[in-house]
């Protein structure tokens, strides 16, 4: 699936971490986090001041515990393209929504089914966790905006590509994505 895409081989990715005399060695902490509370737990462990404006936790104190202790389990990101894929992930304890701008969600039980094959999006039992994970990411944000945006950047880098064949810059290979390769049915 490429890291195009919210499913867990593409953005379960393991830390490791070593901090000898400060954290547990061989300790392993199984708690959903996002990069963003990874920087705020490494600007915490430096000493230095928080970024502002970011949504990041640090879990030092967490790493320090064995991953026991007070911390919400939950992890966001968004993902767009220029072909019109506008998406949004939240993961939530073991639910995983994953919001298609223009499609329907698709809504996981990660801890159930790892492979995610079972989507649970329709299933009427979890309409309340669909609601909330819906909730949840647009929570501040806007696919539309998102992807109105996306098109000015794009017309932008266009007329820079522009410039680049008539000064005859050499052309290096991309990788273009197409939006059905973000979508498992």
């Amino acid at each position: 699936w490429m890291k195009r895409t919210f499913y867990e081989g593409s953005v379960r990715v393991p830390a490791i971490l070593a901090w000898p005399g400060v954290l547990p060695e061989g300790a392993v902490c199984g708690r959903v986090m996002s990069a963003l509370d990874l920087n705020a737990t490494m600007l915490e462990a430096l000493a230095a001041p928080a970024l502002p404006n970011s949504r990041g936790h640090s879990a030092l104190e967490l790493l320090r515990a064995e991953g026991e202790g007070e911390w919400e389990d939950v992890a966001l990101s968004e993902y767009a393209l220029k072909e019109g894929v506008v998406q949004r992930m939240v993961r939530k304890d073991e639910w995983k929504l994953i919001y298609h701008w223009k499609e329907r969600p698709q809504l996981f039980n990660v801890a159930e089914d790892r492979l995610e094959q079972t989507d649970r999006a329709e299933d009427p039992s979890c309409r309340g966790i669909v609601e909330e994970l819906t909730e949840r990411a647009l929570d501040g944000w806007d696919p539309e905006n998102v992807a109105q945006r996306l098109q000015e950047r794009c017309r932008e880098s266009e007329m820079i590509r522009d410039w680049a064949r008539q000064t005859k810059a050499p052309e290096q290979f991309r990788w273009e994505a197409q939006p059905e390769m973000t979508f498992k049915e």
